[in-house]
């Protein structure tokens, strides 16, 4: 909370400085809200000159972070007195991005890792390389350097202003833990920039909305779901492009008119001290994104044009205005503009290339799937949402009962615009909307459509409450105020609460997977040597933050099978560097390597110390583009091939163990059956045992070995898993691998037909007659050394020891008496392969255990299982 307190403290009072200097600031001018985009386009522009000219941030930040404290003094000076005209509208700005970013404030701003959609880590690491550009002349860097300087020729506007903030969250140049503080101004100049269009708009100003609906707007623009999609998919250079326009429109209204008030026309600037933060929100919007330059200023040139229609007396100073402030603009930014005309025919040929995997491609899928169309083109369906609640209709029935309303009210809204001269809110709401049209019609790319409807929602907001002052008018002239007032706040509520619902289900799905992983890959790095680290990381939502926990440590090889990473010019060649040269591994695949090799487990990461052959799952690409895998680590089969990148510093044969689980869309009654091949010519069609289990010798080439899974059961139509839509025919829980002849051994499994209980925050299996069984593997005759804690069950009241059968599928049987007051400590033989321990409780029962159908003997907890040499 402190560094948002001092980021918005800093943008409001420099930004007014800066106005104060060109002569703009007056005491009710609304300027104020004008003041952090000023400031976040001044940062933008010093901080992209400095990289251009290769200057470190590391040199130039303390210089920008004084300049703005001189600003901030300046612009002090009487601002409480202008804060005082608009109290309602500075205190909703301030609140709206901790609305919308609760669960990064509950947690720490600077903690919070939030949405794992990968376009952050791209601002995080070319952040970070910013402050410490000679880091990728070094012959030894880490893969976070590799990925980061092959995006010379990209925007860098969010990455450098992560590297700015980062001294206020107390950890300088963690660009990481600014990513949050970043996005909480980025949200603040947002909601600023509008509450700045509200303030000014001669047409608003007069006669469509009286303060409350001025409110009423700007918290239906923060607190929508298109600005929360901003922040789902870490599109930072659009959050801050997007601010830009209400700006621009306000800015060309405030020009010298004569449709002001009068109160506000004595005090208002002429023509040059406006004509120079125009040119710096230009040159901003040419650093920031490009690509989206033309469609935001053409939107603001239908500004320009309402008021050459509208203002007879300043029609010279309106027509010469734009056209000053793009060439102001594009001096600003001169050493940009080689770079950008470059980098914006690489996208242009990126979105309109239907051939290629275009970026984003697939979030918003809703944008062209006909049932969702009305209720996403409203922002109601999260990114990736509508793919896995697509089969739940009543959620086609919540959605649209909220999206119908309100496309009623911009349209009724869009009428009232035109009656009070407010058409060029209207033309910029048909502009965006038609040309998302065609990204979508003709493109098919939903990505594109989003970006158009992202540029125009603060337009379709004004609609959209200008037809809500109109519902509630044309009640109050029926006396019927209240009906009208009800209605409208009926469906606030309803378009509100819709975003505040994402909010939370976001954090409570989110915050496991992002954050909480990156805190155990820092605490895990701890244990890294500096040389002989490979990394494999099956997870795509944690690659990113494995390569930035990694940024100081030089890697020998690192394998993923994201798009974004596994380029081969961002990562070194892997088959070079699978032999001596590797001595640790770094995983978040369970049972990558035997236990006993294991130097530390933290969160779903293991580092290993690993022995040759070293033979391992670097990757595991699935069929149709849906991600089967859990955040365990286990993973589904679903219909068509999922592909595993088996890695081998050798020629050799493996021993493959699978284990795996009926999914729901397995026919009742089946077994699951897999055909496996490699493209080393094995071939073969298994059937999972009653066990669960599948175990084969499988030939692999040294580098990499392509190993297929093929479920051949034809799934169940109807076999589905609650709010999913995915086919799962089967769940894989374990997949080992093994070089023939080396010795690993494992604890595959342990069921038992009492299940589980969690007491004190321990787990602990019961006993009875009816056996506990673990299943162990072992590629040579071992011993499985047990030891547990344990507790009698109260099926057997006021006695201590219990009668204990041990027994195992390879003949072993052995009857013992345990003190439970003692812990358990067992040692049993087991021959190479596949082998099942079950233990028996074998007393006699006294007594039934209240509300529990259960026989309750004996307890066993915090199970241990390890491996000792025969």
């Amino acid at each position: 909370m402190f560094s948002y307190i001092v980021l918005c403290a800093a943008a409001l009072m420099a930004g007014r400085g800066l106005l104060r200097l060109t002569g703009v600031v007056s005491d009710n001018s609304g300027t104020l809200f004008l003041a952090p985009v000023v400031t976040m386009t001044m940062w933008t522009i010093l901080l992209g000159w400095a990289v251009l000219l290769h200057l470190p941030l590391a040199w130039v930040v303390p210089f920008v972070w004084g300049l703005t404290a001189l600003l901030s003094l300046f612009g002090s000076q009487s601002a409480t007195q202008e804060m005082r005209h608009f109290p309602g509208l500075i205190q909703l700005t301030g609140l709206l991005p901790i609305i919308l970013l609760a669960p990064a404030f509950w947690h720490g701003l600077a903690d919070y890792t939030g949405s794992w959609f990968w376009d952050k880590w791209y601002y995080v690491a070319t952040g970070w390389l910013t402050v410490f550009p000679n880091t990728a002349l070094s012959p030894d860097v880490s893969p976070l350097v590799e990925y980061a300087s092959n995006f010379s020729q990209c925007r860098f506007a969010a990455a450098n202003l992560l590297a700015f903030i980062s001294p206020m969250t107390g950890r300088p140049w963690d660009t990481v833990s600014a990513i949050h503080p970043f996005l909480a101004l980025g949200l603040f100049c947002y909601a600023s920039s509008m509450a700045f269009f509200l303030t000014r708009c001669g047409f608003l100003q007069r006669r469509a909305l009286p303060g409350i609906w001025s409110l009423v707007a700007l918290a239906c623009l923060g607190l929508s779901g298109w600005t929360l999609s901003v922040v789902l998919t870490n599109n930072f250079d659009n959050l801050l492009a997007i601010s830009i326009l209400p700006a621009l429109a306000g800015l060309v209204w405030y020009i010298p008119n004569d449709t002001l008030p009068p109160q506000d026309a004595k005090s208002q600037p002429g023509i040059f001290e406006m004509f120079i933060p125009t040119g710096m929100l230009v040159a901003g919007l040419l650093f920031i994104y490009p690509e989206l330059a033309p469609a935001i200023l053409g939107c603001a040139a239908f500004f320009i044009l309402g008021r050459i229609i509208t203002d007879r007396h300043h029609r010279i100073a309106a027509i010469t205005f734009g056209p000053a402030a793009v060439v102001l603009g594009l001096v600003l930014a001169t050493p940009w503009l080689p770079v950008m005309i470059g980098f914006f025919q690489g996208q242009l040929h990126l979105g309109f290339d239907a051939s290629t995997l275009r970026p984003g491609e697939g979030f918003f899928k809703g944008l062209i799937t006909a049932p969702f169309v009305p209720s996403a083109s409203f922002g109601l369906w999260m990114p990736y949402e509508c793919c896995v609640r697509e089969h739940i209709r009543w959620w086609f029935g919540i959605y649209n009962a909220v999206a119908l309303p309100g496309i009623v009210l911009i349209v009724l809204g869009a009428r009232r615009s035109l009656r009070i001269g407010a058409w060029p809110v209207f033309a910029t709401a048909v502009a965006c909307s038609l040309a998302a049209a065609v990204m979508g019609i003709g493109f098919s790319y939903d990505y594109g459509m989003f970006k158009f409807l992202l540029v125009g929602w603060f337009a379709f907001v004004i609609l959209m409450v200008l037809g809500g002052y109109t519902v509630v008018d044309w009640f109050t002239r029926r006396q019927h105020q209240r009906l009208g007032a009800s209605l409208i706040g009926l469906f606030l509520l309803a378009f509100l609460g819709m975003t505040l619902f994402h909010v939370a289900s976001f954090n409570a799905t989110v915050y496991p997977k992002t954050t909480v992983a990156a805190q155990a890959l820092e605490k895990i790095t701890q244990n890294i040597p500096k040389g002989g680290v490979g990394a494999a990381i099956i997870d795509e939502s944690r690659v990113a933050p494995a390569i930035w926990g990694l940024r100081n440590t030089p890697v020998a090889f690192f394998s993923s099978h994201h798009e974004y990473f596994t380029n081969p010019k961002l990562m070194r060649p892997q088959a070079d560097r699978l032999g001596s040269e590797i001595l640790y591994m770094l995983t978040d695949r369970p049972n990558a390597f035997p236990p006993n090799t294991l130097v530390r487990q933290t969160g779903p990461f293991s580092l290993y110390r690993v022995e040759s052959p070293k033979t391992y799952v670097s990757a595991i690409a699935f069929p149709e583009h849906i991600d089967y895998l859990e955040p365990d680590g286990t993973f589904w089969l679903g219909p068509g091939t999922t592909r595993l990148s088996v890695q081998s510093d050798t020629q050799t044969l493996v021993r493959l163990l699978l284990v795996a689980r009926p999914g729901p869309s397995l026919p009742p009654g089946e077994p699951v059956r897999l055909h496996i091949s490699t493209d080393t010519g094995y071939n073969n069609t298994l059937e999972v045992s009653a066990y669960g289990i599948i175990e084969t010798v499988i030939p692999v080439r040294k580098g990499m070995t392509e190993l297929n899974l093929l479920p051949t059961n034809i799934p169940d139509p109807a076999g589905k898993a609650p709010f999913d839509s995915r086919t799962m025919i089967a769940k894989v829980e374990m997949l080992i691998l093994v070089p023939d002849g080396q010795r690993a051994s494992y604890l595959v499994d342990v069921t038992g037909p009492l299940g589980i209980d969690t007491i004190n925050g321990s787990v602990w299996r019961w006993l009875n007659e009816k056996p506990l069984v673990l299943t162990v593997f072992s590629t040579v005759p071992t011993i499985v050394h047990m030891t547990a804690r344990l507790m009698p069950g109260p099926s057997l009241p006021g006695v201590a020891a219990r009668f204990v059968s041990i027994e195992t599928s390879a003949g072993y049987a052995e009857r013992r008496t345990l003190d439970t007051d003692d812990p358990l400590d067992l040692r049993i033989p087991v021959p190479a392969g596949m082998t099942r321990i079950g233990l028996r409780d074998l007393d006699t029962p006294t007594t039934s255990v209240p509300g529990d159908a259960r026989t309750l003997l004996l307890a066993i907890g915090n199970l241990d299982v390890t491996f000792n040499k025969k």
